[in-house]
């Protein structure tokens, strides 16, 4: 159709404002330029023919050679530019105006009542089709995430309760120990209950919350594919849209140029064609733009969402971090949990460990005590004896040096040798008696500084 349009504005340049004595003079140059022009000398046999039919009044073989002449307007380059035919050809080619008029009519408003109207019913198909997918979306996503706030409240209260009752019965315990040893345990006890209750509950709701945002990460990345698919079903309207556009401009162009010419009682049916061509593309070009105005806002929407299921993916990444996170915060938890009832336990053996070492020193103490009172008094009574057996000795010895020469004597020198040996033994066992009673209560000494030091060892704290 836009290849009968040129032609005709073509042959409207060729015929207007030419008279005949020109057309005449311009046959001969034109059968000429067009022999040169043409492969072969077809082209200048028709223009030569239809010079000579339209001069003769052949007005019927003149329309015929003109109709054969359409098809090589290339061929005849600047050599059509020179033609102008007699007024008698101009009445014999209304025809040909007219009927491709009707032709362009009918085309035109094919054009406008289908193929427009088919652009906007599937614009508006695309249109209301992915704005029911998008609504269905967005209420499903506000039902999952009313249902996560009630699971996530859910969450929390349980866990409150299960801690309040974890803390009752530690109080329970507490209020039954005896000893500061078991109000200790019990403590321990319970706080190893509380974390491992607050660690189940917060990593499902990390996991919870993780996967809340891997859904909307996945959501956003199908919208974005689902405004990708839009836009290129829109691009493909607008394409169709643009082209209507662009014909009934060009239509109305060309009314514009035929309004006021020698061509307007010939071109009849081209200038009712284009009466409503002005309105179609101002229509066409409104519709244009509403269309690149809302692939524009789908591009947005794209970028949106693409920026959108990122953000949401590394969120989700974080709260699986802090899943981690929280797994190794527990184990160092638990870690200083147990280092603590270890230290603990170990202070109550210390404790307990010098409470038996004090107690064996204190006992080492008093038999040291106990053995060196012993011993004095034994000792005491061994020198006593030693004293009286030596007097007794000294006794008998002055009794036996007063009886010399005299009858008796060898009897009394005899007991009193009996006795220096008796007061020597006494003595002797006395001497004995106080040398194993100094290596005992230093063995006992030597014993009690060990004991010191071990316990001075033993931490205190």
């Amino acid at each position: 159709m836009a290849n009968d349009i040129s032609l005709i504005m073509r042959i409207r340049s060729l015929f207007e404002g030419k008279g005949h004595q020109e057309a005449k003079r311009e046959v001969e140059a034109l059968g000429k330029k067009a022999k040169e022009a043409g492969n072969s000398g077809a082209d200048g046999m028709n223009v030569m023919s239809a010079a000579t039919a339209a001069m003769q009044g052949n007005l019927s073989g003149a329309a015929t050679a003109i109709s054969s002449l359409i098809g090589r307007v290339k061929l005849l380059g600047m050599s059509m530019m020179q033609l102008s035919l007699v007024a008698a050809v101009i009445t014999s080619l209304i025809k040909l105006f007219q009927a491709l008029a009707e032709r362009a009519d009918q085309m035109a408003a094919n054009l406008r009542a289908i193929q427009s109207g088919n652009v906007t019913a599937a614009v508006e198909r695309i249109t209301q089709s992915y704005a029911r997918m998008r609504e269905e979306t967005e209420r499903a996503q506000k039902s999952r995430d009313k249902l996560f706030d009630v699971n996530m409240q859910e969450l929390e209260a349980i866990k409150k309760l299960e801690l309040a009752q974890i803390n009752l019965n530690k109080q329970k315990e507490l209020g039954a120990a005896a000893t500061d040893k078991e109000r200790a345990a019990i403590e321990s006890k319970y706080k190893a209950a509380e974390m491992d209750r607050a660690k189940t509950f917060d990593d499902a709701a990390s996991g919870f919350q993780r996967d809340l945002l891997g859904a909307k990460s996945g959501e956003a990345s199908r919208q974005a594919d689902r405004d990708r698919d839009q836009i290129d079903e829109l691009m493909e309207q607008l394409r169709r849209r643009q082209q209507q556009t662009s014909y009934a401009q060009g239509i109305a162009t060309q009314r514009q140029q035929f309004l006021g010419t020698n061509l307007d009682a010939v071109t009849l049916g081209l200038l009712r064609r284009g009466k409503g061509s002005d309105e179609e593309a101002d229509k066409g070009r409104a519709e244009v733009a509403a269309l690149i105005a809302k692939i524009e806002g789908l591009q947005k929407a794209v970028q949106d969402n693409t920026e959108a299921a990122q953000i949401y993916r590394k969120q989700a990444d974080v709260a699986g971090i802090d899943i981690r996170t929280s797994g190794i915060q527990d184990t160092t938890a638990r870690t200083a949990l147990a280092t603590d009832d270890r230290m603990r336990a170990e202070r109550e053996r210390a404790a307990a460990e010098r409470e038996r070492m004090q107690r064996d020193l204190d006992a080492m103490e008093a038999r040291r005590a106990a053995l060196a009172s012993s011993r004095a008094e034994t000792q005491s009574r061994l020198a006593n004896r030693a004293a009286s057996e030596q007097r007794e000795a000294d006794a008998y010895g002055a009794a036996a040096a007063g009886m010399r020469g005299r009858s008796g004597y060898g009897q009394a020198n005899r007991a009193a040798a009996q006795e220096m040996r008796e007061a020597r033994a006494a003595a002797a066992a006395a001497e004995a008696y106080a040398a194993e009673s100094t290596r005992l209560l230093k063995q006992i000494e030597s014993a009690l500084r060990a004991q010191r030091d071990a316990l001075k060892r033993i931490p205190n704290s």
